[in-house]
């Protein structure tokens, strides 16, 4: 069968990450899947780059453009929201055409307009839209943290700041709703979440609440990382409690940098033996090159590096701290565990699909709840009771527990899921003609 993964980019971010690994675990179960993006930084021979690339640049400013207007001419939060009013048109592409089905993972800044999303769904072949965050059950955001507006009605818009319509008033995030809401009517595009968070969120859309939502998360190649020799130290002799942080920027305020340092002034204040212990490893880019500077335990930062270089950076750690404010899903998480690290890690997404609450030998889960000073000292119990975890574990019964908890993610798994609710779709369609 020849499956089409159209994302944005093959390698830059988690959605890029996780299609390219779909797209490998599919290759592996025999289909002829491919991609087609807008950015190509692999070397893959089944990655197909958009041509002519003049195109997807005048595509993108045109898509950001259209934002900032609506903003005001502010570049505030230029970034944090997607319209989808400006695409290519990949419904001509060979690819899309030869396609027995079309798997849509996040195609937005000046990739795929809603439009043309109309035009592949209405080719009559399976489309299914994965959803790596909640773009797809908002107005315009990504994430819609406190905002319930998504719930009812999309109007002046937060993200728009003071340049939106005063309350009450249809702006960007009302209008693309709409569009949003009458592409969704058609009942032509099946929809994926990566977690039970998100398919939660989705029920309590307006556009979504009642149409049918998958679960399936996203692939992770298990064999790969499970492979890897683990390199930890000895914690039974005092050797340093190895963690490590990993995004691609890591002071993103979304990331949580801040609430770790809080966390951190706490257990150093309230159980200086164990804090003494850690050592972290920053993984990621700086925007502020102080941001560590409040880091209050020994650490290092080596800067954005390859999956495969944080692979080993994991197994050689203890711990995976993720202090995110919100995740769809948790990539680093589900990593973390295969290369035998315990993450530690917020209640406030879709954590709770890969750390089990009732088990402390998948990770430690800390409530998110209240003002940030409430958060230091949730993350900072968790990261306590993970230490404790750590310490009194036997290594290699631990090590062997998270391995396992991370194979429920494995790229064959994930694969055979996708392949089910496609052959489903299909059946659907032949016995509908």
């Amino acid at each position: 069968m020849r499956i089409l993964i159209i994302n944005r980019s093959d390698l830059r971010g988690g959605a890029a990450v996780a299609s390219m690994r779909l797209l490998e675990a599919m290759r592996a179960q025999g289909e002829d899947a491919r991609m087609l993006t807008a950015e190509k930084l692999s070397d893959s021979p089944f990655v197909e780059l958009w041509q002519p690339t003049r195109r997807v640049k005048t595509a993108f400013l045109a898509d950001r453009l259209g934002i900032f207007f609506n903003n005001g001419l502010s570049r505030r939060n230029l970034f944090a929201v997607d319209s989808a009013s400006v695409g290519l048109p990949l419904h001509r592409h060979p690819l899309v055409s030869e396609a027995d089905a079309i798997l849509l993972g996040w195609t937005n800044q000046g990739m795929l307009s809603l439009r043309e999303t109309e035009r592949i769904a209405a080719l009559g072949k399976p489309v299914i839209q994965t959803m790596h965050d909640m773009w797809c059950a908002t107005g315009i955001c990504h994430h819609a943290a406190t905002c319930h507006r998504f719930e009812t009605r999309c109007e002046s818009c937060p993200l728009l700041g003071a340049c939106a319509p005063r309350r009450g008033k249809a702006d960007l995030s009302t209008r693309t709703q709409r569009r949003k809401a009458a592409l969704y009517s058609q009942g032509r595009i099946r929809f994926v979440a990566v977690s039970e968070w998100l398919r939660r969120k989705c029920a309590a859309s307006s556009l979504l609440r009642g149409l049918p939502v998958e679960v399936i998360p996203n692939p992770l190649p298990v064999g790969k990382l499970c492979a890897l020799p683990l390199r930890k130290a000895d914690l039974a002799s005092g050797a340093p409690i190895e963690a490590v942080m990993a995004a691609a920027r890591l002071d993103e305020t979304v990331k949580g940098l801040d609430i770790l340092a809080g966390a951190l002034r706490i257990l150093a204040d309230k159980e200086p033996a164990l804090a003494s212990r850690l050592h972290i490893t920053f993984c990621g880019s700086l925007r502020d090159p102080d941001a560590l500077r409040d880091i209050p335990v020994s650490h290092t930062h080596t800067g954005t590096v390859s999956a495969d270089d944080l692979a080993g950076i994991l197994s050689r750690s203890h711990l995976l701290l993720s202090p995110s404010r919100y995740e769809s899903w948790g990539y680093t998480l589900a990593e973390g565990q295969a290369c035998g690290a315990l993450p530690v890690a917020f209640r406030s997404g879709g954590q709770e699909d890969i750390i089990s609450p009732s088990d402390a030998f998948s990770g430690s889960l800390a409530a998110f709840d209240g003002p940030d000073d409430k958060l230091y000292h949730s993350y900072a119990s968790a990261l306590s009771e993970g230490l404790k975890t750590l310490l009194r574990a036997i290594p290699e019964k631990l090590h062997t527990h998270l391995r396992e908890s991370a194979g429920r993610f494995s790229g064959e798994k994930v694969a055979c899921a996708y392949l089910n609710l496609i052959g489903r779709m299909r059946s659907a369609t032949d016995t509908n003609r």
